[in-house]
């Protein structure tokens, strides 16, 4: 039940601190407002959040690019010669 009360605004280390959750939607629904209008009004949280959601989705998207194989096989000889030091 709401009161109509709007809920205050988490602090930038609030933010800072969740910043993952809100970022993957693990935010209750009731406080993700609240870190929204936060990130809307807060230039420096807003910038960081938008880089970290860029961020975010750069990994992913890094994630999903398949290694050729003769790349992959130039890269293990590689490892190989550096880690297995002088003879």
């Amino acid at each position: 039940m709401s009161t109509g009360e709007p809920h205050p605004l988490p602090t930038c280390r609030e933010v800072f601190d969740h910043l993952s959750d809100w970022a993957e939607g693990r935010i209750p629904e009731a406080d993700a407002e609240g870190y929204q209008r936060h990130l809307e009004v807060c230039p420096p949280c807003g910038s960081l959040a938008r880089t970290y959601q860029s961020l975010a989705w750069v990994a992913r998207a890094a994630l999903e690019v398949k290694m050729p194989e003769e790349a992959r096989q130039r890269l293990w000889q590689l490892l190989q010669s550096r880690f297995r030091g002088p003879n």
